[in-house]
Parts: structure tokens; sequence; C-alpha cells
């Protein structure tokens, strides 16, 4: 089929929707919405990366003490996702109007959100500067999820993660359909 151009645009369809929670100067623990970021590295390190703008509240906080998480959501938070990049904590505390709970990490000097399922704790590793945007390029400690996303054998159950994407042309959020087949195997039938 004939394709048409559509401009340069950064279209990676659909980017993984993220919720990065960092603390303020004054501790104060906030969420942001990203749908910019993804894997830097997994070997020997894993490193991941996520990207705001300068002038946001999440941009300084992540600054301030070298350390994020990033929060996967599913469909049941979809609501509390979407108001965590429309408001900035620099006017409300999000935490206590969405009625979250946020614990502090033991690892990183950054907030974990219980109600998420999916968490990666990140140290700051190097940043980016392109343009008005700054990529936080972050190495993993740990990852935590809840015992009822993961099966005995250490593989997660997406079905029971039940994990949210963004789709960047149209400013969509979807769920993930059915598995199409392992990687690195349906290929060998070809």
């Amino acid at each position: 089929m004939e394709k048409i151009s559509i401009g340069s645009k950064p279209l990676i369809m659909p980017t993984p929707l993220m919720i990065v929670g960092s603390y303020d100067e004054d501790w104060k623990p906030n969420i942001a919405t990203c749908a910019w970021g993804g894997v830097i590295s997994h070997q020997p390190k894993a490193y991941i990366g996520v990207c705001f703008r300068s002038e946001t509240y999440t941009h300084d906080s992540i600054l301030c003490h070298g350390a994020f998480t990033v929060h996967f959501s599913n469909h049941e938070l979809i609501a509390v996702t979407d108001y965590a990049g429309i408001y900035s904590g620099k006017n409300e505390n999000k935490i206590e109007q969405l009625g979250l709970t946020a614990v502090q990490s033991e690892l990183v000097e950054a907030p974990i959100i219980l109600e998420f399922p999916l968490v990666l704790e990140c140290k700051l590793y190097d940043t980016i500067r392109i343009n008005r945007h700054t990529q936080f390029i972050g190495e993993v400690q740990d990852v935590k999820i809840n015992e009822n996303c993961i099966d005995s054998a250490g593989k997660i159950i997406l079905s029971q993660l039940n994990p949210v994407v963004y789709a960047t042309n149209c400013g969509e959020y979807y769920g993930l359909g059915d598995s199409l087949g392992i990687g690195y195997q349906i290929g060998k039938k070809k």
C-alpha cells in the first residue's frame, strides 16, 4: 500500500503510560502522568527514561532528590492517571486530592503510590536536555508488583496487571488485547 507523508512527529505508537512519583524540596509527594519514556538499557543494569518539560513541577523535584518512581496504570485507575497529567503539583496536592496512599521507597528518595499495581524505583543516573524537555535516565533499583499480577515463575500476568497505553497521535488511552505469541519464537515459523 502506498504511504503518504504526515510530517515530522514523534509517533511511537503506542507509548507506555507511566505515572512518575517524586518529592518536592519540602518532601511533599507528587505524581505526574508521562507518556514520553521507555527502556534505555537492560544489561548489565536496567535503565529507563522519562521526559518532562523544564517548567514542570516534576522536573525540578526529580533534580532535587536525584530519584523518581515509575508506576504503571490499569483500567481501574485511568481517571486518576488522567487527572495526574492535567493538574500540576505546584497548585495542589494530587496525592491527597485523589485519595492515594504514598509511602517512602526504602531504596530511593521518591514515593511509592500503593494503589498502582507495578512500580520501578529509580535512582537518577543522568539527564539529557533536548529543547524544552529533559530526559531523566534512571537506574532501576528494584521493581515491585502486586502479588496477584505475577505467577510462580516470575512472569507478569498481563490480564491481571491490565496495563494501559497512550496513542500519541489522537490523545487516547487504550487497553491491551490478547497475546499474539511468544517473542523470538513465532518468527521461527517463517
